[in-house]
C-alpha cells in the first residue's frame, strides 16, 4: 500500500513540476523581465528545472520498475528519462514562439538537456550513497 502511494505521490509531483515549468515558459518576455533582468540567468536557470524534472521521473520509473513485459535496470531508467526530459525541454522550447515576444533559443535547449543528464547523474549518485535500496 505504501509503495502505490509513494508512486502515486511522485507522479502528482511529476505533473506539478511539469505544469509549471510549462506555465512559466510560455510567458510573455516583457513578464520574465519584470523578475529577472540577465537573460543569462534565464537560461542558466533551466539547468537546475529540467534536472529536478529528470531526477522526479527517474524515481518514478525505478518505483515502477517496468514497462510492459520489460524490467528496468537503473541504466534503462537513467536513459529514458534523460531522452523523455530532454524531449521535452526541445518541445517546450518550441512553443515558446507562441508566447509574446519569446523565441525559441539554442542555448536554452542546450541547458535544458545538461539538466535532465545532471538529474540523470544525480539519481546515479542517489542510488550509490545508498539513499534507494537496489
Amino acid at each position: 500500500m505504501a509503495y502505490r502511494l509513494q508512486k502515486k505521490r511522485l507522479l502528482i509531483a511529476i505533473g506539478l513540476w511539469v505544469g509549471l515549468t510549462l506555465f512559466l515558459s510560455l510567458q510573455p518576455a516583457s513578464s520574465v523581465r519584470l523578475l529577472v533582468r540577465s537573460s543569462l540567468l534565464v537560461s542558466l536557470a533551466h539547468i537546475p528545472v529540467y534536472g529536478v524534472m529528470a531526477f522526479l521521473s527517474c524515481l518514478y520509473l525505478r518505483f515502477r520498475r517496468s514497462l510492459g513485459n520489460w524490467r528496468m535496470k537503473d541504466p534503462h531508467v537513467m536513459v529514458i528519462s534523460f531522452l523523455v526530459v530532454s524531449g521535452f525541454g526541445v518541445v517546450n522550447e518550441g512553443l515558446q514562439v507562441l508566447a509574446a515576444g519569446r523565441i525559441c533559443d539554442l542555448f536554452d535547449i542546450q541547458c535544458n538537456i545538461i539538466g535532465a543528464a545532471g538529474g540523470s547523474l544525480f539519481f546515479y549518485l542517489f542510488r550509490q550513497w545508498g539513499f534507494l535500496r537496489r
